[in-house]
């Protein structure tokens, strides 16, 4: 029978687990046969016989060698060498040390007469092994193919007509989810106008609040269809657009980004105040369906798309800001 090779300290428990689960099973009152129950090979049981040797107080080792025939011949699975010694004539077996400090050989060969039994708990051998006992046999009557006997299932009304509405719900659940899809894009736009508006307000600098303020104006007015015809100065650009407010908010602007002082942080926030003012009045004029277009306009988002939009100037060379 196959066995896992080598001869770890967990290969060698397990033949001594498999040998202690045998004799559980067998019981006390059982014969010889119905212990054997270890598989492996000579060195394997050379290494337990060894470990058992010691445990008894004797010492013990292992010895590898050559079967040379003699008193040796008819081990089973080993041949004796005939004119030479080769690597199918190896084996493996024990020498005890007895009390008069000599070592005597115990061969520990495997033997392969009687083969293991697997046994459950309490279960004893059979009285004659060459009979096959199934105990696992029943007794079953033949079919009779009898239209009466039969034993086939009821169909289910409420399953063949939810089998029949699978289809149908399955190409509802596919179209709405290829409609979420597309319009999940849509539904991003008022999320990044809402988060770009965010950044710009909570800036740092009150100059850069300010810029950012103008530049919410013009996106608000591009996205509502009124972008500047014509690149020109933020005046120029709030006079056309016809932005309420917007003369200041331009002056402003120009200040923050060209004057040495800047701006301070009210300042800033009026700019804010009256850009917030400005995009509430043009939403009013332009009705639900104009403020939904606005709303989802992509103009502001995309650069080739936007309108002309005054640029943001350089500071001087030179100069500082405080």
């Amino acid at each position: 029978m196959p066995s896992a090779g080598g001869h770890s300290i967990a290969r060698i428990e397990q033949l001594f687990q498999q040998l202690n689960e045998q004799q559980a099973a067998a019981g006390e009152t059982s014969d010889e046969r119905a212990l054997v129950a270890g598989i492996g090979d000579d060195e394997q049981f050379a290494a337990a016989a060894a470990l058992i040797a010691r445990a008894m107080g004797y010492d013990s080792r292992v010895v590898l060698g050559v079967r040379l025939g003699g008193e040796r011949d008819g081990v089973p699975g080993v041949p004796a060498c005939a004119e030479a010694c080769t690597g199918e004539n190896l084996a493996a077996w024990i020498e005890v040390r007895g009390d008069r400090g000599g070592w005597a050989p115990v061969d520990t060969s495997p033997q392969v007469a009687m083969p293991p039994v697997t046994l459950d708990r309490g279960e004893q051998l059979p009285e004659f092994p060459t009979v096959p006992e199934d105990r696992n046999a029943t007794v079953a009557d033949p079919p009779t193919g009898s239209s009466s006997d039969s034993t086939d299932p009821v169909p289910d009304p409420q399953r063949s007509s939810f089998a029949a509405l699978w289809p149908i719900l399955k190409g509802v659940g596919l179209s709405a989810l290829t409609l979420l899809l597309l319009a999940l894009p849509l539904l991003f736009v008022p999320l990044a106008k809402r988060l770009r508006g965010r950044r710009r307000r909570q800036a740092t600098a009150p100059e850069v609040r300010a810029l950012g303020a103008w530049d919410e104006l013009v996106d608000g007015y591009a996205d509502s269809g009124a972008a500047p015809r014509a690149r020109g100065s933020r005046r120029d650009i709030a006079e056309e657009l016809e932005v309420p407010g917007g003369d200041w908010a331009a002056w402003t602007v120009d200040r923050a980004v060209y004057s040495r002082e800047g701006i301070d942080d009210a300042e800033a926030e009026q700019v804010w105040t009256v850009v917030d003012e400005a995009l509430l009045a043009r939403r009013q004029q332009l009705g639900f369906w104009g403020r939904t277009r606005a709303r989802f306009s992509l103009r502001s988002l995309l650069p080739e798309s936007r309108r002309v939009r005054a640029g943001r100037p350089r500071r001087p060379r030179g100069g500082s800001r405080r």
